[in-house]
Formats: structure tokens, C-alpha cells, sequence
């Protein structure tokens, strides 16, 4: 699985804001559908770009 500049920028981005629990730092999706739920407004987007792998 290759990420781009960019989708590395938002996983970045993404771990700074909801912490370790989004398990990038282990290597898996960008994060489990758990904390996608904590943001509604962004879910949609973010749930697109994770089936994309």
C-alpha cells in the first residue's frame, strides 16, 4: 500500500488530532471506524478515501 505526499500529510494530521488511537503509527488504515464516528462532517470524506487501498 502506497500513500502519497499528501494522504501521508492527513494521516499525519489525523494521528496529531485523535492520538495513538488510530493505529497509523502501527501501519493500518488511517483509522478504525470508531473514531471516524467522533468527527461526523469529516466522516464521509475520510471513509471514501480509506477504501481507496
Amino acid at each position: 500500500m502506497k500513500l502519497t505526499d499528501r494522504q501521508k500529510a492527513d494521516l499525519a494530521k489525523q494521528e496529531r488530532r485523535l492520538g495513538p488511537t488510530t493505529g497509523a503509527s502501527k501501519g493500518s488504515k488511517p483509522a478504525p471506524p470508531a473514531t471516524l464516528k467522533v468527527r461526523p462532517g469529516k466522516t464521509k470524506v475520510r471513509v471514501k478515501w480509506e477504501k481507496r487501498f
